[in-house]
């Protein structure tokens, strides 16, 4: 057995890498252990040019916009991959084919891939209020420098506009890139009507986004306006997980262990943790020892990992996850007219609505054009038959807008999950039981409602709510929660799992609570955290 580990994180997800990152920077050595499946079909595919000029002179689009074997196309019902474009199909690919779970047609999206789920993210980097982050169980003023750390090292653009006393605060920020056409005019128009946007408890602004503006360090530049983001990631502009790993690996003391599925930990009586894997390119069993095991698997992946370890099989813990909706519009003043050619394709706006008057249940909307996507992803939601509907949305295309409303998730006595024993480690089965309550469901319902009200007042024409099932956010959370109390199955104030000496959980399993807003910001700040304390602590 190869010399202990000081430090052993597993996964290379948003999370595991900037806690790597942060022991790599006070000069511990790290292993990270990692299943890092990569792309090795369509990277580099993608052309750096315009997203309107590949459309009219590639011929080889459909390459890379269709997929090569058309998987770019789903024509099923809105569901949480229902927009995963060909060249991010990797992210999700293994994951479904080895790790199981089931129970209430909730769908659990995981990833196997170098960089994790984040590989194919939106992008959303608002930090939590200072309310969220107490719900969530984590301390604001602790978090704070965590916060600003991170915001420098992955590039965060945004401004201060209306939305700022509600978005929790952030510096240093990049200038906001260039607003599309439509966003554009509904920044106008909410200038001209903020009164009665105000009346309905709604806020409009600029997103913060984990996209760079300005050239950052030596490899990263500014978003080109491609209008291609969810196809490619021209010179690294948006911050993924696998752009910080690239660096990781070029550091001494990092050594990275990819095609490992870590299946459980033990804690040895002498000290340190052994960890056990299975080898996926080799197919036996692989063992690695440490000193401290950090988990960043996400939060069913760490979860998974957690409870097989403790003998937990069976032993229900909570399970939080946002509930999300569509809302596809029309804007009246953008038909007929061209779009612009120079654009990005993540979210153009941002709007934050406060129905308690407290700011203490913010439901959080991104506002998206109809840019770097195909008509094809619209056609299935569509009444009438598919020609038809074709020539009525190429007419309409550039007029689009898409509202993806975010709502909170607390801890409630219908959402949970259990690990089921099966026969191998890596076929256990996770059951999910995720049911929010009438008087949940009531008010998401009537926020919607309230967002659509808005859109009218934005001249907007909102076409349906669609509401692609339980899972679909894919923002997870709330298994091995904080807690002040000595409680199994719970983390200590420094991410401690309770049960053990030296074993640290770093991702969403940690957070008790998700407010209307992406989480992988607050995460990265929160390994950042745990990080932290660890290297306190060693000295």
């Amino acid at each position: 057995m190869p010399e202990a580990a000081p430090f052993i994180v597993v996964g290379s997800g948003a999370s595991a890498t900037v806690a790597a990152s942060c022991l790599l920077d006070a000069g511990h050595r790290v292993l990270m252990l990692d299943s890092g499946d990569v792309d090795g079909r369509y990277a580099g595919l993608v052309p750096e040019r315009p997203f309107d000029e590949l459309r009219r002179t590639d011929a080889q689009q459909h390459r890379y916009l269709l997929g090569e074997d058309y998987e770019g196309i789903d024509l099923g019902n809105t569901g949480p991959l229902a927009q995963a474009t060909a060249p991010r199909r990797f992210v999700f690919r293994r994951a479904m084919e080895r790790l199981r779970s089931g129970g209430d047609s909730f769908a659990a999206i995981e990833s196997l891939a170098r960089g994790g789920l984040a590989e194919a993210w939106g992008a959303g980097a608002f930090p939590f209020t200072p309310h969220e982050l107490r719900c969530a169980g984590l301390d604001p003023a602790e978090m704070a420098p965590h916060y600003e750390a991170v915001a420098r090292l992955i590039g965060i653009s945004g401004g201060n506009d209306d939305l700022a006393p509600w978005c929790g605060a952030l510096s240093p920020l990049q200038p906001a890139l260039a607003p599309d056409h439509n966003a554009a005019a509904l920044l106008s128009t909410y200038a001209r009507r903020k009164p009665r946007i105000e009346e309905l408890g709604m806020r409009l602004g600029r997103p913060m986004l984990a996209v760079l503006s300005q050239p950052l360090g030596a490899r990263r530049r500014a978003n080109p306006m491609h209008g291609l983001d969810f196809w490619s990631n021209a010179g690294s502009s948006v911050f993924r997980p696998s752009v910080l790993l690239d660096d990781l690996k070029a550091r001494p003391g990092f050594d990275y262990r990819p095609q490992v599925l870590v299946t459980r930990f033990d804690e040895l009586e002498a000290g340190g943790v052994r960890v056990t894997g299975r080898d996926l390119q080799g197919g036996g069993s692989v063992e690695f020892l440490g000193e401290r095991l950090i988990l960043g698997a996400g939060a069913l992946g760490s979860t998974r990992i957690a409870l097989r370890s403790l003998d937990r099989h069976g032993q229900p813990v909570p399970f939080v996850c946002n509930e999300h909706a569509y809302i596809p519009s029309v804007r009246w003043g953008g038909l007929g007219k061209g779009a612009a050619r120079h654009t990005y394709a993540l979210a153009q706006l941002t709007a934050m609505l406060d129905p308690s008057g407290d700011q203490q249940h913010l439901v959080q909307a991104q506002f998206f054009s109809f840019t770097g996507m195909l008509l094809a992803r619209l056609l299935k939601d569509s009444p009438l038959d598919y020609r038809d509907s074709l020539k009525i949305f190429q007419a309409l295309a550039t007029s689009f807008v898409i509202l993806g409303v975010q709502h909170e998730d607390l801890p409630g006595a219908g959402k949970h999950l259990a690990l089921r024993q099966a026969a191998a480690p890596e076929d256990d089965v996770l059951d999910i039981h995720w049911r929010p309550g009438a008087t949940e469901q009531a008010a998401q319902r009537a926020a919607e409602k309230v967002f659509c009200k808005a859109l009218r007042v934005l001249r907007c024409w909102p076409l349906r709510v669609i509401h692609p099932g339980a899972g679909a956010s894919i923002h997870y959370a709330g298994t091995l929660p904080p807690s002040d109390e000595e409680r199994p199955l719970t983390l200590d104030r420094s991410g401690r799992l309770r049960g053990t000496r030296n074993v640290y959980v770093c991702d969403g399993a940690g957070l008790a609570y998700l407010p209307a807003k992406g989480p992988t910001l607050t995460l990265m700040a929160n390994a950042r955290r745990i990080a932290s304390r660890l290297i306190g602590s060693a000295r």
